[in-house]
Protein backbone atom coordinates (compact mmCIF):
# COMPACT_ATOMS: atom_id res chain seq x y z
CA UNK A 1 0.00 0.00 0.00
CA UNK A 2 2.82 2.40 0.82
CA UNK A 3 4.35 1.76 -2.59
CA UNK A 4 1.05 2.68 -4.22
CA UNK A 5 0.90 5.97 -2.27
CA UNK A 6 4.48 6.77 -3.25
CA UNK A 7 3.73 5.99 -6.89
CA UNK A 8 0.67 8.26 -6.79
CA UNK A 9 2.75 11.09 -5.33
CA UNK A 10 5.43 10.60 -7.98
CA UNK A 11 2.75 10.72 -10.67
CA UNK A 12 1.34 13.96 -9.25
CA UNK A 13 4.81 15.49 -9.11
CA UNK A 14 5.51 14.40 -12.69
CA UNK A 15 2.24 15.86 -13.92
CA UNK A 16 2.89 19.12 -12.07
CA UNK A 17 6.42 19.33 -13.49
CA UNK A 18 5.16 18.64 -17.02
CA UNK A 19 2.47 21.32 -16.64
CA UNK A 20 5.09 23.81 -15.46
CA UNK A 21 7.35 23.00 -18.40
CA UNK A 22 4.43 23.39 -20.84
CA UNK A 23 3.42 26.72 -19.31
CA UNK A 24 7.01 27.98 -19.41
CA UNK A 25 7.21 27.06 -23.10
CA UNK A 26 3.97 28.98 -23.79
CA UNK A 27 5.30 31.98 -21.83
CA UNK A 28 8.54 31.92 -23.83
CA UNK A 29 6.54 31.74 -27.08
CA UNK A 30 4.41 34.66 -25.96
CA UNK A 31 7.44 36.79 -25.09
CA UNK A 32 9.02 35.95 -28.45
CA UNK A 33 5.81 36.75 -30.32
CA UNK A 34 5.32 40.07 -28.55
CA UNK A 35 8.93 41.11 -29.13
CA UNK A 36 8.59 40.28 -32.85
CA UNK A 37 5.34 42.20 -33.33
CA UNK A 38 5.38 45.53 -35.05
CA UNK A 39 4.40 48.42 -32.81
CA UNK A 40 1.05 48.66 -34.59
CA UNK A 41 0.28 44.97 -34.17
CA UNK A 42 1.26 45.10 -30.50
CA UNK A 43 -1.01 48.09 -29.88
CA UNK A 44 -3.85 46.38 -31.77
CA UNK A 45 -3.54 43.25 -29.67
CA UNK A 46 -3.02 45.09 -26.39
CA UNK A 47 -5.90 47.51 -26.89
CA UNK A 48 -8.27 44.69 -27.79
CA UNK A 49 -7.17 42.42 -24.93
CA UNK A 50 -5.98 39.76 -27.35
CA UNK A 51 -2.80 38.86 -25.51
CA UNK A 52 -4.58 37.39 -22.50
CA UNK A 53 -2.81 36.13 -19.41
CA UNK A 54 0.81 35.27 -20.04
CA UNK A 55 1.34 31.59 -20.73
CA UNK A 56 -2.31 30.66 -21.17
CA UNK A 57 -2.38 30.90 -24.96
CA UNK A 58 -0.15 29.29 -27.52
CA UNK A 59 1.71 31.31 -30.10
CA UNK A 60 -0.65 29.93 -32.76
CA UNK A 61 -3.71 31.11 -30.83
CA UNK A 62 -2.25 34.58 -30.43
CA UNK A 63 -1.39 34.80 -34.13
CA UNK A 64 -4.90 33.63 -35.05
CA UNK A 65 -6.44 36.32 -32.81
CA UNK A 66 -4.24 38.96 -34.42
CA UNK A 67 -5.18 37.81 -37.92
CA UNK A 68 -8.89 37.77 -37.09
CA UNK A 69 -8.66 41.29 -35.68
CA UNK A 70 -6.85 42.52 -38.78
CA UNK A 71 -9.38 40.89 -41.11
CA UNK A 72 -12.44 42.30 -39.38
CA UNK A 73 -11.54 45.04 -36.88
CA UNK A 74 -15.02 46.57 -36.53
CA UNK A 75 -16.82 43.32 -35.70
CA UNK A 76 -14.08 42.23 -33.32
CA UNK A 77 -13.91 45.57 -31.51
CA UNK A 78 -17.68 45.46 -30.93
CA UNK A 79 -17.37 41.94 -29.50
CA UNK A 80 -14.39 42.89 -27.33
CA UNK A 81 -15.24 46.22 -25.61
Amino acid sequence: MESSDADDEEDRVSVRRRDQIDRKAREDDCYRLVSDLSEGDYILMRDNNLLGPLGESTEEELMRRRQLMKENPLQNSEENP
